[in-house]
């Protein structure tokens, strides 16, 4: 079960949440040496306050995670990557930022890893169809990006990629449909609807 979590529940669900930041401070600070600050034993940020949170889990254990940022208003794109989009980084009421996936650091299956990741994918896709959001935008390792256009997502390049010390990055925004929503879970063999939300159910905070 995916979990779609607004900023008006975050509070109702701050185990959940405490869960993913851990995750997220684990993977990206101490495994993958990003060099963005720590909170004690939680990676956040200053856009977590806005985020809708999507979590997949299982006996009330986080496997993964991801967040939807509002682009209307300042969020990662905007701020830290603004300079891979031509033109800038797009701003709309109805395209959201998806940023921040993170698969619990105890998966450490490449298979499970990406079947995960794809669960947070539709999720987000089921969210954004539900409320007109006709674009997701991200940045990513252009690594990615063949995997995701074989499952059959449409993508837009929305600047060149740009080398850092370890990678290649790049700016993308993903076009919601529901063929894109079809293609990916039935390449993974996913039975719809994915996403739960938040106010559908009732885990203890």
């Amino acid at each position: 079960m995916v979990i779609c979590i607004p900023p008006e529940q975050h509070a109702e669900f701050s185990a959940l949440i405490n869960q993913t930041l851990q995750h997220r401070k684990t993977v990206f600070i101490d495994e993958l040496g990003w060099s963005i600050p720590a909170q004690g034993l939680i990676e956040r940020d200053e856009f977590d306050d806005h985020a809708t949170y999507f979590i997949s889990i299982r006996n009330q254990r986080v496997l993964s995670s991801t967040r939807l940022l509002p682009t209307d208003q300042p969020h990662l794109m905007s701020e830290y990557f603004d300079d891979l989009c031509h033109g800038g980084a797009p701003r709309a009421p109805d395209i959201l930022e998806i940023s921040r996936m993170c698969v619990s650091p105890q998966m450490r299956s490449p298979a499970r890893r990406s079947y995960e990741i794809s669960k947070l994918v539709t999720a987000c896709l089921e969210y954004s169809l539900l409320r007109d959001v006709r674009a997701l935008s991200f940045v990513t390792s252009t690594g990615f990006i063949p995997s995701m256009l074989r499952v059959g997502l449409t993508l837009l390049p929305l600047g060149l990629p740009r080398p850092t010390e370890t990678d290649i990055i790049s700016a993308w925004q993903l076009q919601v449909s529901p063929h894109g929503l079809d293609a990916l879970s039935s390449h993974f063999k996913m039975t719809l609807p994915l996403m739960r939300m938040a106010d559908q159910i009732r885990i203890a905070a």
